[in-house]
C-alpha cells in the first residue's frame, strides 16, 4: 500500500514536546502519525447533528508565523486521503488542519503533564494511544464499509 507525506508548520516549541512524548514510541514520527490518524478517524466517525454542532463550536484562531518549524508525517495513502477530506470539511488546507490537530494534542498532553507534576508514564501513554487509534480505525472501517484500515 502506498504512503503519502504531509508537511505542516507549527510553533517550534511543539517539536520538542513531540520529541519528548515520542520517547515511548518507535519514533516521534510514529507519535505524530497516531495523533493525526486519531483525529481524522474521530472526525470521520462523527455523524449527524454532533458533526454539525462541533463544526459551529470549533474555535478559530490565527496562527502566528514567527518561530515555527516544518514537520512532516508519513501516512498510509488511505489515511492521508481521509485527512484531506477532514481538512476540506473544516475549510482548511491539509497542513493547517494537521497543525491544528497537533496544537490541540499539545494542549491536552501539556495539561495532563502539569496535573501529574511531570510524572507522565510515556510507555503506558504509547500503548493506550496505539490501542485507541486501532479501535477508532476499526469503527471507521465498520461505519464506512471498508476493509481494516492500517493506522
Amino acid at each position: 500500500m502506498g504512503k503519502a507525506i504531509i508537511s505542516l508548520r507549527v510553533h517550534s516549541n511543539l517539536k520538542s514536546w513531540v520529541a519528548f512524548a515520542g520517547k515511548g514510541f518507535t519514533s516521534s514520527g510514529e507519535l505524530l502519525r497516531l495523533i493525526i490518524a486519531k483525529s481524522a478517524f474521530q472526525q470521520a466517525n462523527d455523524a449527524g447533528i454532533g458533526k454539525v454542532v462541533k463544526g459551529f463550536l470549533r474555535r478559530e484562531r490565527a496562527e502566528s508565523i514567527g518561530d515555527t518549524v516544518v514537520l512532516a508525517v508519513r501516512l498510509p495513502a488511505d489515511i492521508a486521503e481521509l485527512v484531506k477530506e477532514c481538512a476540506n470539511d473544516r475549510d482548511k488546507t491539509t497542513s493547517e488542519w494537521c497543525a491544528g490537530v497537533l496544537f490541540e494534542w499539545y494542549g491536552r498532553f501539556h495539561e495532563a503533564y502539569t496535573e501529574l507534576d511531570g510524572k507522565v508514564d510515556i510507555a503506558t501513554y504509547s500503548v493506550n494511544l496505539r490501542a485507541l487509534v486501532e479501535e477508532l480505525a476499526n469503527v471507521y472501517a465498520q461505519k464506512h464499509g471498508k476493509q481494516a484500515v492500517e493506522a
